[in-house]
């Protein structure tokens, strides 16, 4: 069932479905971190009378927010040819922050649309293998050489979305043909001469939307939390998710990390020994960051994408990077 939601910020209402109420993510509209919560849902209004969409259908793709954002220019086009009081410098002052608020709301969409491709592929390789892929993969004198991301490359499709499996390949089915990665060697190391010929492609899986030196550098935006008791302890074959006794909703599968500095096969991810329990912080690749400084995104291993705001304690994050009951 959808209800009528008020944004604490802005006012504005928008339709959420009842499974958002207690959960913290950001404003369609203005874009600030906000919980849904029970305080905030306003029972005077029908659905017919929000503002908005509902949460869960403006994460159904670009086309209806492109609409959305059509619509609002429209509007704004429509209510200036009626006032007929400013020019076309007045129109683009009006304008211009309505289509960055609009881009910026679609970008962090984004982000959690792309964890959710990652949740399909690690379940999927769970499915194949009884457990998560694990974080480096070995050769036998213990040199890293792949990474899991390497790994799921067969689970993921060119676009970066989930590959469809083939019965006839049986286990771990999927083609790497259906890839720009065919050809790949996940037994040689991810920086031999063969696979180096590699480098150059952009795989949009696992990079964070958008343009600039990063992109550019096929940086990835996702990594994993190694470490003892973390979901990607040092167990070279994999942990399985049953061992989240914490409980998997509260315990930190994938995370978003902005200017990483590792290019996307590379096997290196966030050490939790190391990594900086501060949303946003100092400095760049050692935590959860968003480019928007306001919060992260991170994906629980019941595969749902939640964001994480700033105000997140390192108290909170700790306990949500291990997965033992009780911490």
């Amino acid at each position: 069932m959808n209800v009528p939601f008020v944004c604490p910020h802005c006012q504005k209402r928008t339709l959420i479905s009842e499974e958002f109420i207690g959960q913290t993510g950001p404003c369609l509209h203005c874009g600030k971190v906000v919980e849904v919560s029970r305080e905030n849902l306003d029972g005077s209004l029908s659905p017919s009378q929000s503002d908005e969409w509902s949460v869960d259908e403006a994460f159904r793709g670009d086309d209806r927010r492109r609409w959305l954002a059509f619509s609002k220019l429209i509007g704004v086009a429509v209510l200036l040819g009626v006032l007929g009081v400013i020019g076309v410098g007045g129109f683009l002052w009006v304008l211009l922050p309505l289509l960055g608020l609009d881009a910026e709301t679609a970008r962090r969409q984004r982000v959690a649309e792309k964890l959710k491709t990652l949740a399909s592929a690690m379940q999927a390789y769970h499915d194949d293998y009884g457990r998560l892929p694990p974080p480096v993969v070995y050769d036998s004198n213990g040199k890293p050489i792949q990474s899991w991301r390497a790994l799921l490359i067969p689970y993921l499709d060119r676009k970066g979305s989930t590959a469809e499996k083939s019965s006839a390949q049986g286990k771990a089915g999927y083609m790497l043909g259906q890839t720009t990665m065919e050809g790949y060697r996940l037994d040689e190391p991810w920086d031999s001469n063969h696979n180096s010929q590699y480098h150059s492609v952009n795989f949009p899986a696992f990079q964070l939307p958008g343009e600039g030196l990063t992109a550019s550098l096929n940086h990835t935006g996702f990594m994993v939390i190694v470490g003892v008791d973390t979901l990607f302890d040092d167990n070279k074959l994999g942990t399985p998710l049953q061992s989240a006794t914490d409980g998997l909703s509260s315990t930190l599968l994938i995370v978003q990390v902005e200017e990483s500095g590792v290019h996307w096969l590379e096997p290196v991810d966030l050490d939790a020994s190391k990594m900086s329990y501060v949303i946003n912080g100092k400095f760049p690749g050692t935590g959860l960051s968003d480019e928007a400084n306001i919060g992260a995104w991170a994906l629980t291993a019941d595969g749902e994408p939640k964001f994480l705001p700033n105000s997140t304690s390192s108290s909170q994050l700790r306990s949500m990077v291990t997965r033992s009951a009780g911490d």
